[in-house]
């Protein structure tokens, strides 16, 4: 049993220091080694994903309602599903008509920042920090107006491009459903496997327990996305209420954004800032700053009460340390 031990560490251990040799190395053709493998595996990682979320409920139709798994699993992809759409059906329609009247005013958001900008370089020009002439800068601008033809041109392509990536995405989810489906429906065999995957390399008091390890981070993450979306969900409360009392035009379309935005890390929240700066400044430019105020609040109120409390419950770590694990993961990423 020792020497199995042994041997398993060893192994991991050589693994380990030929991975790192090679990226040493030869580190752009590991890279792209690494990514094609990485796509090979996507599948299987949407898999694991989907199985974890669909799990729990479907194993909990198959108790309370004394069915075959096949149906109960069956029965979990719908709801899912209907879910999703309900999801979809609330935001697009609001999303489709902002962009419509973003589409139609144009013109006038192209005038108005034509305006500000030629009253900006006038107040400079005043005050002799530059010298440019009003009939320079109103050039200079329909030469930068005219070229946005291109720049629309080549978004388009962009946008192509991204949608071809997309259905290659969305394909890849779909083969790593149908995994998920087979890991659910075989779920002790599975587990099984995994068993003695780590009884390979360790005993069978090692093996118990990285199969609880695995069991329990399944648990912990689960925990942490229904604390996330709870906690996402009081901050578009929180956003709406102070943009609505202010004022703030697109304020229940900006607040579900927000709230869908914070679901996804670092990137999420800016993307919405970004959209609704932009709707906000083509219906009310002095209402700005409300709309910053609103989405500062909210995510301070989220940070340093919502997060602690709410995530720290559900997963079940202190909220000394959930701060903590928040600042330096904001550290790593800069931010």
């Amino acid at each position: 049993m020792q020497n199995k031990e042994k041997i398993g560490k060893y192994f991991l251990l050589l693994t380990s220091v030929v991975l790192i040799q090679s990226f040493l190395q030869d580190t752009e053709n590991f890279k792209i080694i690494f990514g094609k493998l990485m796509g090979y595996l996507m599948p299987f990682i949407y898999a694991v994903f989907f199985a974890i979320i669909l799990q729990p409920l479907s194993f909990s139709i198959e108790r309370k309602l004394n069915c075959k798994r096949g149906l109960s699993i069956l029965a979990a992809i719908l709801i899912a599903v209907l879910f999703m759409a309900g999801v979809v059906v609330g935001i697009v329609p609001g999303v489709t008509e902002s962009i419509k009247e973003i589409t139609v005013r144009m013109p006038e958001f192209q005038e108005k920042l034509q305006g500000s900008i030629t009253k900006f370089f006038e107040f400079l020009s005043s005050k002799g920090i530059v010298a440019v002439t009003q009939e320079s800068v109103k050039n200079d601008l329909e030469t930068l107006f005219s070229q946005n033809k291109d720049i629309v041109t080549n978004l388009l392509k962009a946008l192509s491009l991204n949608f071809m990536s997309m259905i290659v995405i969305f394909g890849q989810m779909f083969i790593g459903l149908i995994i998920a489906i087979f890991f659910i429906n075989d779920n002790e065999y599975f587990a099984k496997f995994i068993h003695n995957v780590f009884y390979i390399f360790t005993n069978k008091d090692k093996a118990e327990d990285g199969l609880q390890f695995l069991d329990d981070s399944r648990k912990i993450f689960l925990n942490y996305l229904w604390g996330k979306a709870v906690v996402s969900a009081i901050l578009s409360v929180i956003v709406f209420i102070m943009m609505f009392i202010g004022g703030v035009p697109y304020a229940l379309l900006i607040a579900i954004l927000t709230m869908f935005g914070n679901m996804v890390p670092f990137v999420g929240m800016l993307v919405v800032l970004s959209i609704g700066t932009l709707f906000v400044f083509l219906q009310a430019p002095d209402k700005l700053w409300i709309l910053y105020a609103a989405q500062v609040i909210g995510n301070q109120i989220e940070g340093l009460v919502l997060t602690p409390k709410i995530i720290g419950k559900t997963v079940g770590i202190g909220s000394f340390w959930v701060i903590t694990g928040v600042l330096l993961g904001l550290s790593l990423k800069h931010i």
